[in-house]
């Protein structure tokens, strides 16, 4: 299979899906405060007098709660969108694409799911929708728990952590950890306070 650069940048139909129906509540709710759509629309379709005259603001409340989570959501993704779009215009879309195809060490896939979340080649870690960094870089890889969620960590040579999309489930770690090892043999895998420590040396020693 050919990957093309529409599989590297996408904003989820289903965050555009749901801004819009957050748009949508969010009108209803101005529409309500204005008067201009009547309470006894909501009474009929409750079969009672639910609410009276003076309920407009809690209609607001809610579309505007509503929206705010949904855009939240949205622009997010669409950050991430813009974001992957100009790295890939810096790095050339045409070079990062002939690394996943031609020069793949491992797709790992999604939590339950055949699509990849992230692509290591042999020059770089591709996560999809989110940011490129050089596979050469990364010199640490642990698991972090967030929520009781394990989520596949990177960390970089320059200090910085970047997380991928892997959640590390049933092991999903290993085989990503095996792909990174073929590029960077000495990488440090596993979160230890002797792990810690030589991470920070290798730092440190980075920015000298």
């Amino acid at each position: 299979m050919k990957y093309g650069i529409s599989d590297l940048t996408k904003v989820k139909v289903g965050n555009i899906i749901w801004f819009v129906i957050g748009c949508i509540c969010l009108i209803v709710g101005l529409m309500f405060m204005t008067k201009t759509l009547s309470l006894d629309v909501v009474n009929d379709l409750v079969g009672r007098e639910a609410f009276k005259e003076g309920s407009e603001p809690v209609f607001l409340l809610i579309g505007g709660l509503v929206f705010l989570i949904f855009a939240l959501i949205f622009f997010s993704d669409l950050a991430g969108y813009k974001k992957m779009k100009k790295k890939l215009d810096d790095l050339g879309t045409d070079k990062v694409l002939d690394q996943i195809n031609n020069h793949l060490l491992y797709a790992a896939p999604k939590y339950n799911s055949k699509k990849p979340a992230c692509f290591f080649t042999e020059e770089y870690v591709v996560s999809i929708a989110n940011d490129i960094v050089p596979i050469r870089d990364v010199v640490w890889t642990y698991v972090h728990y967030q929520n009781n969620t394990p989520f596949y960590t990177l960390k970089m040579i320059e200090g910085r952590e970047f997380r991928p999309g892997i959640l590390a489930y049933k092991e999903a770690d290993k085989p990503c950890d095996e792909a990174i090892k073929k590029v960077n043999p000495n990488l440090l895998v596993g979160y230890s306070k002797e792990n810690a420590a030589a991470y920070k040396a290798i730092v440190k020693a980075h920015k000298k």
